[in-house]
């Protein structure tokens, strides 16, 4: 139940759920996902598509543990 309801989100709703899951906030998320932190809320807030390269990270991110 809860994935079919995390499969009917929009691509940026995921990746805000993602972190949230993972108790992050922007600027730690961005770090994980070696980006800057106004990319990482453009793509957050559905303005800006991320690129292969950081689809990647992001996927990478979402399965490490968390860097103190």
């Amino acid at each position: 139940m809860i994935s079919e309801m995390f499969n009917k989100l929009t691509w940026y709703k995921r990746i805000e759920v993602l972190r949230i899951g993972k108790d992050w906030n922007q600027n730690q998320a961005s770090i994980e996902c070696i980006t800057h932190n106004k990319n990482y809320w453009l793509w957050e807030n559905g303005l800006s598509y991320p690129r292969f390269k950081s689809r990647k990270e992001i996927g990478r991110a979402s399965c490490r543990e968390r860097v103190s």
